[in-house]
């Protein structure tokens, strides 16, 4: 599963990684910055790991990393959405637990309702979107679809 954040706005790399902090800190996600790398063509990127350990038959804990993008990255990724271009902000292809991202999702377009969550490129969601899902009841196996 492919998890992705983007924005019609550029916005810096230092108020989305605080929008994914705060996210883990409100839904008890342990957050562990990997790496800072910095490009000699003058990007860098930003790797974390989210993990929770969920109640229940599991053993193991969900997790996923997440790669973040700075707004000044020379080949910044741009998306057509709804015919206007967006950036991408964050990505990750190593996600493969769907209560762990749904969980974030939703909190993290709480803290940062200009953005979007898009899952594996095919579903996109705003907050408003995932309230929606939230009010049918949450969380369910194949949410994104």
């Amino acid at each position: 599963m492919a998890l992705l954040i983007f924005s019609k706005d550029l916005t810096p790399i230092e108020d989305v990684l605080k929008g994914v902090v705060l996210t883990a800190f409100r839904k008890g996600l342990k957050f562990r910055l990997c790496e800072y790398r910095k490009y000699a063509d003058g990007g860098d990127n930003v790797e974390i790991i989210l993990c929770k350990h969920y109640d229940g038959e599991q053993a193991d804990e969900d997790y996923f990393f997440l790669w973040l993008t700075p707004h000044d990255y020379p080949r910044m990724i741009v998306l057509d959405f709804k015919g206007l271009p967006h950036y991408r902000l964050g990505v990750t292809d190593q996600a493969y637990y769907d209560p762990i991202l749904y969980d974030f999702a939703l909190e993290y377009l709480w803290l940062m309702p200009q953005h979007y969550i898009s899952i594996y490129g095919d579903s996109y969601f705003s907050l408003s979107d995932m309230e929606a899902l939230e009010a049918r009841g949450g969380y369910s196996e194949g949410w994104w679809l």
